[in-house]
């Protein structure tokens, strides 16, 4: 996986709402909820053995080097985005210079309402009808195939999803290090927690519960003893720039009504985080404040302790002689570091 700097979105005095982007929005994209059944013939029409959903809002930094991931893994027909009300007029026009090749539709109300699989039952429903496997994913998450040695080229991930048989594949996320699409952390615990919050690969006639986005969702229906072999990964880019996370944070807290839409990162600085419960709130202005101290930093080049890096050719490079072994027995049963 390679850095291509022409991939990242540059909207630099281009990130404001125009009438334009409205228009945009409201005349060339179908929405869910006036054009459901229309949306799904849609999707029902374009077949391809491994379709990709993406939900996302104002996800400018890496919009357009996810959907050419993604067009390179799966085609052009294995992607569907539903936009939940983005307007940022770069994320608009990436949509403008693909909307001829991929489908893209708008819904409302939370973003993650459309992992109620009971509630967009007829956008599962096109799902499986058009292909043997489906996952709905972020713009941060960008999935490989992966052994204990490098990474694995589209053409064999693809081959392994498809020649499985396997009821689900559960995306392991690694975290990326800030600033790096090459240096991940990778211990036994990330792996764990990794297995549980990354997000499934569902084969088309498999059993969901009501609510479906990350593994542990199915992981907690399936027996004990069933094995779980996690040989696909996420490469979780959600640090790689600080803009990027603080942006999404921003966007969370105007959603809880923590701060008003329009605030600026910089407005943070000055309030005190320990003045909101414990959870999400707190935790999302506190890491707004620290990226804004440290957005400026120089990545060091040393790979850290604990960490591991993909190198030009795929391959991995470890800096414990422990990394390898771990990660050759969590590939062939991950169930097993799910039960210490």
């Amino acid at each position: 996986m390679h850095f291509d700097p022409s991939l990242l979105d540059d909207c630099t005095g281009r990130c404001r709402f125009t009438a334009e982007v409205q228009n945009m929005l409201e005349t060339r994209l179908l929405n869910w909820e006036e054009n459901a059944d229309q949306i799904c013939r849609e999707i029902a029409g374009r077949e391809s053995p491994i379709k990709v959903v993406l939900k996302t809002k104002d996800e400018r930094f890496l919009l357009k080097r996810w959907i050419q991931h993604y067009i390179d893994l799966f085609g052009s027909d294995g992607i569907v985005i539903f936009d939940n009300g983005s307007t940022n007029e770069s994320v608009i026009e990436t949509y403008e210079a693909y909307s001829d090749r991929i489908l893209i539709y708008t819904y409302k109300g939370s973003v993650d309402t459309i992992h109620i699989t009971t509630n967009f039952k007829r956008l599962y429903d096109a799902l499986r009808q058009s292909s043997e496997y489906f996952a709905f994913l972020d713009t941060d998450e960008f999935l490989v195939g992966m052994n204990e040695d490098k990474l694995l080229s589209a053409d064999a991930t693809r081959s392994q999803i498809l020649h499985s048989g396997k009821a689900a594949y559960f995306g392991v996320w690694l975290q990326n290090l800030a600033k790096s699409d090459r240096r991940f952390w990778l211990t036994e615990d990330r792996l764990v927690q990794g297995m549980l919050w990354g997000k499934p690969i569902i084969r088309r006639d498999a059993v969901l519960p009501e609510f479906v986005n990350h593994n542990h969702q199915l992981v907690s229906l399936m027996d004990d003893t069933t094995p779980l072999v996690a040989d696909l990964f996420l490469l979780h880019l959600n640090l790689l720039f600080p803009r990027q996370r603080i942006e999404a944070n921003l966007r969370k807290l105007v959603t809880f009504g923590a701060i008003s839409p329009g605030t600026r990162p910089e407005d943070l600085l000055h309030e005190d985080a320990q003045r909101f419960p414990k959870g999400n709130v707190r935790n999302w202005i506190q890491e707004i404040k620290n990226l804004l101290a440290t957005e400026n930093e120089v990545v060091p080049t040393s790979l850290p302790p604990d960490a591991i890096e993909f190198l030009q050719d795929g391959k991995l490079e470890f800096t414990k002689e422990t990394q390898k072994p771990l990660l050759s027995s969590f590939l062939r049963d991950a169930r097993s570091y799910l039960k210490r």
